[in-house]
């Protein structure tokens, strides 16, 4: 699915959730902490993982790009996941929805730099692990 449209698909959907970042940002709304940058810099690891992912496919490096699969969708619930709570928090007056949007933002969503990274320097580790092992 990720090369629908050259990329553009995952691209606006990217930036789907990027808006409900802006909104928390143009809001008064109180009580969500730094889930604005936490989620802001998440969506940035999907971003590039995403550009790394494409550009592998797009070279012919479907190896690399299968490497990357697994964290790459542990890393795409993680951005997604923080713009969702933002966006339901915001949508209501529910205090635990904010506590719930701040908490996950600030202890979970941080895992996203360790995927990206996973994403676009594992394959070879991979590679060289699984030779290693086979029987």
């Amino acid at each position: 699915k990720l090369p629908l449209s050259g990329g553009g698909a995952v691209a606006a959907y990217i930036g789907e959730l990027r808006g409900d970042v802006e909104a928390l940002r143009n809001s008064n709304a109180e009580g969500f902490g730094r889930a604005a940058d936490k989620v802001s810099a998440a969506l940035d690891d999907l971003r590039a993982a995403t550009d790394h992912l494409l550009a592998a496919l797009g070279d012919g490096r479907t190896g690399e790009a299968l490497a990357g699969a697994t964290p790459y969708l542990r890393l795409f619930s993680l951005a997604a996941g923080g713009a969702y709570l933002i966006r339901g928090a915001l949508a209501g007056e529910d205090k635990a929805r904010v506590a719930l949007a701040r908490f996950f933002a600030e202890n979970l969503i941080d895992e996203t730099a360790a995927l990206r990274n996973r994403v676009i320097e594992g394959a070879d580790s991979l590679d060289a692990a699984a030779a290693a092992l086979a029987l």
